[in-house]
């Protein structure tokens, strides 16, 4: 009894955040937000205060869904999250309401996708390249962060530079022609069907209805795993 009271103590206090933080940021690799490359010709608005409003935004997330004794699927599904004024502007959504508090972040219902982290700009943003979205990246955070299947890394004679941009092309159908290689299908096959289901969020986590002059086609389908076996279109089936 004494062990569980300090144990609530302490879950209780500012420091179990800061723990709690630490980790979401290592699960999801979101600690290396400040530091991936993006193309400030194409990306000007991504700011340095920009990613910093995104790594508060999903700390403010999973605080809240943790305090509120929330579980995985709150964190998958959830349709609400907390952002800054000029956070939900680079959005593109409208900003919260109620009290703001000391940093100016506030709750913001219904922000047009029941996808919980998996939308947040801080893993979007991460999980892109310098110049566009990446289907690889994303697919391969959902293969290995959330269903627990570590993917071996590609042999070191692989040429694993990213398909070259066409502007005639989207970027689903230039890795349908990169993962059709027999050599390169045993890996991308578990990880790019998953990832174009996010190809409506750009490199920098925005939602967008065009790649380019092309259409998005965000279904996507996990294979080769025990239960999780599946398609759907866009992040909030795959959330589901």
């Amino acid at each position: 009894e004494t062990l569980q009271a300090h144990a609530a103590r302490l879950l209780a206090s500012a420091d179990s955040d800061r723990t709690l933080h630490r980790f979401v940021d290592e699960w999801l690799h979101i600690d290396r937000l400040q530091t991936v490359p993006r193309d400030l010709l194409l990306f000007p608005e991504l700011s340095p205060e920009i990613r910093e409003a995104m790594l508060g935004e999903t700390h403010r997330f999973v605080t809240s869904v943790y305090h509120g004794g929330g579980t995985l699927s709150d964190l998958l599904t959830a349709p609400y999250s907390f952002m800054s004024d000029p956070l939900a502007q680079y959005y593109s959504v409208p900003g919260g309401s109620g009290e703001a508090d000391a940093a100016g972040f506030k709750r913001v219902d219904a922000v047009g996708s029941a996808a919980g982290l998996l939308v947040h700009g801080s893993v979007l943003t991460t999980h892109a390249l310098p110049t566009s979205s990446s289907p690889i990246h994303r697919g391969k955070l959902v293969r290995e962060r959330l269903l627990c299947q570590e993917m071996p890394p590609p042999p070191p004679s692989l040429n694993i530079s990213p398909p070259p941009v066409d502007p005639n092309l989207s970027t689903r159908d230039r890795y349908l022609a990169h993962s059709a290689d027999p050599v390169c299908a045993g890996c991308h096959s578990r990880i790019d069907p998953i990832g174009f289901g996010f190809e409506h969020y750009d490199g920098v986590g925005r939602f967008r209805t065009m790649d380019g002059l092309n259409d998005i086609d965000a279904s996507g389908e996990i294979l080769l795993t025990a239960q999780t076996n599946g398609t759907y279109d866009g992040v909030d089936e795959l959330a589901q």
